[in-house]
């Protein structure tokens, strides 16, 4: 089962913009969303292709995973423990618990940018205070070094 509000509320999209994308009424949204209709498996197509970036998967939630289990060969097994640890470190990300390195990253290169920012100001103005002492009044004054 597809968790269309999960996925909908952290894409931040409405249930009408998203109805919209996907060529529905509002009220199918709602009725797949209270889990009355089911989510086609069109619309996940559509969702990774519009969001290829994320994994849309992890919003699938299985409903009958012990049947799975019972039927699975090892290397299926160690499909599903990858698929749950997958799911696991997206619901984290989700949540604001744990950051992805190149968005850190990101942030720390934006940060660095910001502080040689900040230098350039300061200087900019001190360099003013300086002139604008200058400039007063009739008074003479030492240039600064």
């Amino acid at each position: 089962m597809f968790d269309l509000k999960l996925f909908r509320k952290d894409k931040k999209i409405s249930q009408t913009k998203l109805a919209e994308i996907l060529g529905v009424g509002q009220s199918f949204i709602s009725q797949i969303e209270s889990g009355k209709d089911p989510m086609p498996e069109a619309f996940i197509v559509k969702l990774s292709e519009i969001y290829p970036t994320d994994n849309i998967r992890a919003y699938d939630k299985n409903d009958n995973i012990d049947i799975k289990i019972k039927e699975a060969n090892a290397f299926d097994i160690v499909a599903m423990g990858g698929e749950v640890y997958a799911n696991l470190l997206n619901k984290l990300i989700r949540e604001k618990q744990l950051a992805p390195f190149a968005l850190l990253e990101q942030k720390e290169q934006e940060i660095k940018e910001l502080n040689r920012e900040i230098g350039r100001l300061e200087e900019r103005l001190e360099n003013s205070k300086k002139t604008d002492v200058q400039e007063e009044g009739d008074a003479t004054c030492a240039v600064a070094k």
